[in-house]
């Protein structure tokens, strides 16, 4: 990648790493996606959102 490109990444690969080893956890990713076989659209949030970064917060960095 050169250098302008790298400025225009939002998240690095440890980010990434850290939510999709989050998402991994089954009650996780049923907590953000529901758990039927059809997304849910409208009504009650599963979870909020400060409750998910505060979660992804506790995770170690490696």
């Amino acid at each position: 990648m050169s250098d302008s490109e790298l400025k225009k990444v939002h998240l690095s690969c440890d980010d990434y790493k850290i939510i999709v080893t989050w998402m991994e956890v089954e009650a996780n990713f049923a907590a953000i996606h529901g758990t039927g076989g059809r997304l849910a659209i409208g009504g009650k949030p599963k979870i909020k959102t400060i409750d998910v970064f505060t979660a992804l917060q506790r995770l170690p960095r490696t």
